[in-house]
């Protein structure tokens, strides 16, 4: 079965009818021209992955800093019951 497959889809984009069915489901493609193409810098990948990575590091000591609190409080009326009677 593969092999006749091969063929017919092989003759499908030999004859030209693919690049008829393509361009009617895809539409015209833009052509690019030489002053409209755009080669992006290397700012403007390095900034939104260093903001990414900042962003990240940020709330890892602020995780850090809870985990610090959280275990480094007093027991000096935090809500806990100590167990003492008054």
């Amino acid at each position: 079965m593969k092999p006749s497959l091969d063929r017919a889809s092989q003759a499908v984009i030999d004859s030209g009818s693919m690049d008829y069915a393509v361009q009617k489901w895809v539409g015209q493609m833009p052509k690019i021209q030489g002053t409209d193409a755009r080669v992006i810098r290397i700012l403007e990948v390095f900034l939104p992955f260093a903001l990414l990575v900042a962003v990240v590091i940020f709330s890892l000591i602020l995780l850090l800093l809870e985990y610090l609190h959280k275990h480094t409080k007093k027991d000096y009326g935090q809500g806990r019951d100590l167990g003492l009677k008054c």
